[in-house]
């Protein structure tokens, strides 16, 4: 993961005073997309490539927002790596 992906992960609007509601959105989506990539070895987490798909298949069938685009960008190019090699 890149330094900036990172970073955005981390964004919390109470820590940052010119934190703007598109970055606290990316640093979620990175968060999110970041943790359903990972290899759940506990067996109780309902987080997983399954339910990236299903969010994914639910913002394309939204109408467009002005943050619909950077959303899916930030979601796949979180997930390209884990997306190629489940394929």
């Amino acid at each position: 993961m890149s330094i900036n992906l990172f970073k955005n992960a981390i964004v919390i609007c109470g820590l940052f005073t010119n934190c703007s509601s598109d970055n606290v959105v990316v640093g979620m989506i990175t968060l999110f997309s970041a943790i359903i990539q990972t290899t759940n070895t506990s067996g109780n987490s309902k987080l997983n490539m399954a339910t990236g798909w299903i969010w994914l298949a639910r913002i394309l069938n939204m109408p467009p927002r002005q943050i619909t685009s950077l959303t899916l960008i930030t979601f796949l190019e979180v997930l390209k790596t884990a997306i190629i090699l489940k394929r």
